[in-house]
């Protein structure tokens, strides 16, 4: 004799084969977005991770060029992507270049960014005792940071200067 249990009066039912398997649908259905969701999301802060370490990189090349600008005692840029710094007895602090083959922004030979300086522009002054900077760099990702400032020296000698000052 077959037994039937009975709970309030129905026959009790078990979980059926299609249940069974739109659960379990539903389980990996969940399992692959929350998935998803979670490596986006660790992308997104990689990518973020590596835009400001790219953002402290420029912002560190351009305080070494302001610190070396106001050491210096003269200033040249015979080209636009080229500063040489020079000490009261004319020896050479620093020399600033973009070197074509490797796009890295160097210093004295060395790479000051391990980026892509993809724009770099020295401009002093008429009086050579400012200097315009405008730098770009770019990461893997292409992201771009681009910074606009200006140093000035402190070492003046203003009597030197055709204008007397400022």
């Amino acid at each position: 004799m077959r037994r039937i249990l009975r709970i309030n009066g129905a026959p009790a039912r078990g979980i059926g084969m299609i249940e069974l398997i739109i659960a379990v649908l539903l389980v990996i259905f969940l399992t692959v977005a929350a998935g998803t969701i979670y490596l986006a999301s660790n992308e997104a802060w990689r990518g973020g991770q590596i835009k400001l370490t790219l953002q402290q990189e420029v912002t560190r090349a351009q305080e070494q060029i302001g610190r070396d600008v106001r050491a210096s005692r003269t200033l040249d840029s015979p080209a636009s992507d080229e500063l040489f710094c020079y000490d009261e007895t004319g020896a050479t602090l620093a020399h600033y270049e973009l070197d074509a083959a490797t796009d890295r922004l160097l210093r004295n030979g060395t790479a000051l960014v391990d980026y892509d300086c993809i724009g770099v522009t020295f401009t002093t002054g008429l009086t050579n005792y400012t200097v315009q900077l405008l730098l770009e760099f770019e990461d893997v990702n292409e992201n771009v940071v681009r910074i606009e400032s200006t140093a000035m020296m402190r070492n003046l000698d203003l009597e030197s200067y055709p204008t007397g000052g400022f």
